[in-house]
């Protein structure tokens, strides 16, 4: 797999990595690292864009 991860962030960077999708930047592997020993205080809530309405008749 490692040829193909292109970026990796800790989780503390997701704004950064998601960015990264957003703007459409060149990218093939987005990789967000995190410790798996590390309890999380805080959620998280990422919410989906609104779905494609197809206008056609």
């Amino acid at each position: 797999m490692e040829p193909i991860i292109t970026h990796e962030y800790e989780i503390e960077q997701a704004p950064e990595a998601y960015n990264i999708i957003k703007e459409r930047k060149p990218y093939l592997g987005l990789v967000l690292k995190y410790d798996t020993d590390k309890r999380i205080e805080d959620k998280v809530i990422l919410k989906s864009p609104k779905p494609f309405k197809n206008k056609r008749r």
